[in-house]
């Protein structure tokens, strides 16, 4: 059997750029971006955004680490999340990825909460896209793993120590909806017309 040729990622620089056998590919968020424009994030809200992903990394591995005081609030926010849901960890941070559609991702987290595997997204802020985010995730799981989930689940974590949370969200329609985005952002790209790629 053919071995499938590897994802690789590039943050040096600023690149954050995904690559399958050498070539770039599209992220999940780069392709929801696109297609459903959301707001233009601070460069400084996006560090901050990488540091506290990194702090729940490390929270959900049990692994020591400093905290920065910046981080702090949605640390705790996150130990109330944990606290209330009890998710039991199977993969965290996970880079996941799509030969057949050619797109890659890292997903935030998937674990089982009241006995459904779930994709988790941490979020500063929710909004509708989320559940076209967590189905690309869906999709390259899938493939990459073998594993298939039908369920995301979006959690805001904010600086004023509080969670919130979506639905539970059933993610078959969303997986389609999500080829069908990724068909138009391949078109645009193709065209030279996409909107400044969002970083994941």
């Amino acid at each position: 059997m053919k071995t499938p040729p590897a994802c690789t990622f590039d943050n040096e620089n600023g690149k954050h750029e995904y690559r399958i056998g050498g070539s770039v590919v599209s992220s999940v968020t780069q392709i929801v971006g696109d297609v459903l424009p959301g707001f233009k994030a601070d460069p400084w809200y996006l560090e901050r955004g990488r540091a506290v992903h990194e702090c729940y990394a490390f929270l959900a591995r049990s692994e020591k680490f400093e905290c920065d005081k910046v981080c702090e609030p949605y640390v705790e926010a996150w130990h109330k999340w944990r606290d209330a849901v009890q998710p039991r960890f199977i993969s965290i941070e996970r880079r996941v990825y799509s030969v057949k559609y050619r797109f890659a991702g890292t997903m935030d987290l998937l674990a089982r909460i009241n006995d459904t595997a779930v994709i988790v997204d941490y979020k500063s802020s929710l909004d509708a896209r989320i559940i076209w985010q967590l189905a690309g995730y869906a999709i390259a799981l899938e493939e990459e793993g073998g594993i298939k989930v039908d369920h995301g689940y979006g959690v805001q974590l904010s600086e004023d120590e509080k969670f919130k949370s979506t639905p539970l969200l059933e993610l078959k329609r969303a997986k389609r909806e999500f080829l069908s985005m990724l068909t138009v952002h391949n078109l645009r790209t193709r065209l030279g017309i996409n909107t400044k790629k969002e970083q994941e």
